[in-house]
């Protein structure tokens, strides 16, 4: 079966030059004015784009940061214009995007690698390369942490789970019980990763994970069914040059649209769309600047939009960094040919 195309509108953020370095995370709120975008980057930047239409975006907001930005994530649903952002030194900021201003609310001791909202309990989970997991309570702004004893490269958070990788393992940690439960939902075997993972995310059922790693491939590991049928792997970022040589790429980023379409984005440039259940490409983006990898990518404000970014990874290390590199941010309105088989 072909897959249709998605001729839907897309909105470039700002200029090439808008970020001076790798975009990190993007976030967003719907209103009745459009939506309110907000943009992390390693160039030490916050930056908040108004979006009406592809023709009507603007820049509301830029506030600096003493560390570059690694994550972010939207504050509380309700908020509209507050985001929560973590840096490279460890620091958590609350940024308010009406008064332009950037408030530290914690401190780590290494690099912020992840943050997601916990609506259940009003608080956000952070994770650290210091080897923690945090909660942020949004109703007392206090921060408890629970050591991990290693570092987390990557998490992601659906109540009651959280699932992380730490280096050649990846862990569910039940908050309810206050337990790790990886043997349990996941097995001691599965848990143990050969490559790093770069990103993971919990299905929207709470049911299982999916992980993706430096390999190129994608990990869908279901909790209550271990049968191939549900619990597999398979190349989810690989371009096949010759008929003898196919190239893999990092998995850069997961996204659930719903229980069963779920994105992966690369570095090579190419944004997956699939059906876990199905097992079946659902439909592929490409980078609108030419082998330019995917930075980031995910679906916002209530999965209507995609919003991804595109410039350099570092994957291939300072040797692959191109002197005319550019950031960009991209948001997609999300059609039903873009989701649907």
């Amino acid at each position: 079966m072909s897959k249709q195309q998605s001729n839907s509108p897309v909105f470039p953020l700002g200029e090439p030059k808008t970020f001076q370095d790798t975009i990190s995370g993007i976030e967003g709120y719907s209103s009745q004015n459009g939506i309110l975008v907000g943009v992390s980057s390693w160039d030490k930047t916050c930056k908040a784009f108004l979006v009406n239409s592809p023709t009507q975006t603007q820049i509301v907001g830029s506030v600096n940061c003493n560390s570059p930005l690694t994550s972010i994530c939207k504050f509380c649903k309700f908020c509209e214009s507050q985001f929560l952002v973590g840096s490279l030194n460890g620091g958590v900021y609350l940024w308010n995007v009406q008064q332009n201003s950037l408030q530290q609310v914690g401190q780590f001791n290494d690099c912020i690698t992840s943050m997601k909202p916990f609506p259940e309990t009003n608080s956000i989970v952070i994770s650290s390369l210091d080897g923690s997991l945090g909660l942020l309570d949004l109703n007392s702004g206090n921060i408890s942490k629970m050591p991990v004893n290693n570092k987390i490269i990557c998490m992601d958070a659906k109540y009651p789970y959280i699932t992380f990788h730490t280096p050649n393992k990846v862990e569910v940690f039940n908050i309810q019980s206050g337990k790790l439960m990886t043997d349990t939902l996941i097995g001691g075997q599965q848990s143990t990763v050969n490559s790093s993972v770069q990103c993971i995310a919990v299905f929207p059922d709470r049911k299982g994970i999916v992980y993706g790693g430096a390999d190129g491939r994608a990990n869908v590991l279901h909790f209550e069914n271990k049968s191939n049928q549900y619990t597999y792997a398979f190349k989810a970022q690989h371009k096949k040059i010759s008929t003898t040589q196919t190239y893999y790429y990092p998995v850069n980023s997961i996204s659930f649209y719903n229980e069963t379409i779920f994105l992966t984005a690369g570095s090579d440039g190419v944004i997956n769309i699939w059906d876990k259940n199905k097992k079946s490409l659902v439909n592929t983006l490409t980078s609108p600047i030419q082998n330019c990898p995917i930075t980031t990518a995910d679906f916002i404000c209530e999965n209507k939009f995609l919003a991804y970014s595109v410039g350099y990874d570092w994957h291939q290390g300072v040797e692959g960094l191109l002197q005319q590199q550019v950031s960009v941010p991209v948001i997609k309105v999300v059609d039903d040919p873009l989701v649907r088989l």
